[in-house]
């Protein structure tokens, strides 16, 4: 039975990679895989998601145009009704007043004052009413308007709609494909080794594996022969058997990749690793190591150092170095004689986990994701703190002039739909203040059937008298006091 200890080099390179990168979502090598094979069904699937957005927002535009129609209806119908409600009574009374004679001169005088202030009064309502329906008017005008102009850009312009709509989105998986494939030999090493791991669980002998065996030297390990300062070694698997130590590299590599002369040899690399733990296991004594010494003397722990080839392998032999397949591996290793025990083999694995250093995080550089940025231009704040007081002096003095017009303005004008005193809105204070979603009409009770007092301008904030008081109604002020109610559904709580 092998016991594994350690985690596999390229998989950790990998996972460190893709954090540097923010690339958290990606848990397995073929989740990675998948990823790169399904990228052109994703870029595809992309804009078809796009092209989808962009119809969705133009239908809901369509219907935004229909309801904004509805609305200028329904305020046409309005407007005729309410000042006619509005101007009801006093057109009563005014006809009242027609009618009377005076039994003097000063009667008849005085009826006739009274008449022309009525029909002031009643001039003056007119007046008002037409001014917010108007000002209602140009306000669903103008959104209607917005509304159009939505529409037309939708329609002579989606194609360029579907691509600034797809612009980020394809940034983000063309940044995260170009990561992926960068770390391609990382993952082709990464599957190697795992295979190798996979292979050596069914070796039928005792062993521990440990994995991405890294140790750091100081001072270094001199090599004379070689003429090498060898300051650390790092080998992809170090399995101990009862017939030693295994020293083995793997390789996915390819026909072509092995007939290059620009990468570097995995006979050297191992011969290196394979001397520097020659140097590190001899360097101390078999009590050291846990290995009972012979009566002849101390025990020597062989070394075999294996290249393990994933696909191809060279047809030529190599000193001191054997090149094996994956499934030659196994059959390869079972062939020694076992010359150490269980527990000697434990001990020289728990000798050699001790000398273990820790392994730096290396990744690939950490690329700049495609973002569009606009260089920030500093200002010196000591200089331009005059000019900055002064401009903000002027903009509080224009807006002191713009409200004080307002205030004439509104308070010489005749009021409409103005709260009671208990009923004003308090400004900043908004428990029982409502916006009005849109233009609606108002009743004199609680109840669609009684008669209509009025209506409410859309976008108009009013004030709502004990909001829960009514089940499908709010009951809002009139401007003289009286209360009048409204659908619930028509107003949204500030």
């Amino acid at each position: 039975m092998i016991t594994i200890h350690g985690k596999i080099e390229s998989l950790k390179k990998i996972r460190d990679t893709l954090k540097a990168h923010g690339l958290n979502e990606f848990n397995s090598i073929g989740e990675i895989n998948s990823f790169l094979a399904n990228y052109d069904s994703e870029v595809k699937r992309i804009r078809e998601d796009s092209e989808q957005e962009v119809i969705f927002e133009h239908a809901q535009l369509e219907a935004e145009k229909i309801k904004a129609g509805q609305r200028q209806d329904q305020l046409k119908e309005l407007a005729s009704d309410d000042v006619e409600n509005r101007t009801a009574a006093l057109k009563r009374f005014i006809a009242d007043r027609e009618l009377l004679k005076g039994t003097n001169s000063f009667q008849t005088i005085a009826n006739k004052l009274a008449l022309l202030v009525l029909r002031f009064r009643q001039r003056r309502i007119e007046i008002a009413s037409k001014k917010s329906f108007e000002k209602t008017a140009d306000d669903l005008q103008v959104e209607s308007e917005r509304i159009n102009n939505r529409l037309n850009h939708y329609t002579t312009n989606k194609s360029g709609l579907v691509e600034a709509r797809m612009a980020p989105k394809l940034r983000n998986i063309e940044y995260t494909k170009t990561v992926l494939e960068e770390l391609n030999p990382l993952i082709a090493g990464a599957v190697g080794e795992s295979k190798v791991e996979t292979e050596l669980k069914n070796l039928s002998v005792h062993g521990v594996l440990l994995n991405d065996f890294y140790v750091k030297f100081y001072p270094p390990i001199y090599n004379r022969k070689e003429n090498d300062k060898i300051f650390s070694i790092q080998i992809d698997h170090l399995l101990i058997t009862g017939a030693g130590i295994f020293v083995l590299e793997t390789k996915n590599w390819s026909k072509a990749s092995i007939e290059r002369f620009d990468l570097r040899s995995p006979v050297d690399q191992i011969k290196r690793f394979s001397y520097a733990l020659f140097v590190l296991i001899n360097s101390v004594n078999n009590k050291t190591l846990g290995v009972r010494s012979h009566h002849w003397g101390e025990k020597e722990i062989p070394i075999q150092n294996v290249i393990v080839m994933i696909g191809h392998k060279p047809s030529e032999e190599f000193k001191y170095v054997k090149v094996k397949t994956l499934h030659e591996l196994n059959g390869y290793i079972e062939h020694f004689e076992s010359i150490l025990t269980d527990e000697e083999v434990n001990n020289i694995a728990d000798y050699l986990r001790a000398q273990q250093s820790d392994r730096p995080s290396i990744h690939i550089p950490k690329r700049t994701p495609y973002y569009n940025t606009t260089p920030t231009v500093r200002t010196n704040v000591k200089s331009s703190g005059g000019s900055m007081k002064t401009g903000f002096a002027f903009l509080a003095l224009l807006i002191i002039i713009i409200a004080s017009i307002g205030a004439i303005y509104f308070y010489s004008s005749e009021p409409v739909n103005v709260p009671s005193k208990k009923e004003v809105v308090v400004p900043g204070y908004n428990f029982n203040n409502f916006i009005v979603k849109e233009t609606c009409l108002t009743y004199s009770k609680p109840d669609n059937k009684s008669a209509v007092s009025g209506h409410l301008a859309s976008g108009n904030e009013i004030y709502v008298e004990a909001p829960h008081k009514y089940k499908y109604f709010y009951q809002v002020p009139n401007e003289n006091g009286k209360p009048r109610y409204v659908r619930k559904e028509y107003l949204t709580k500030k």
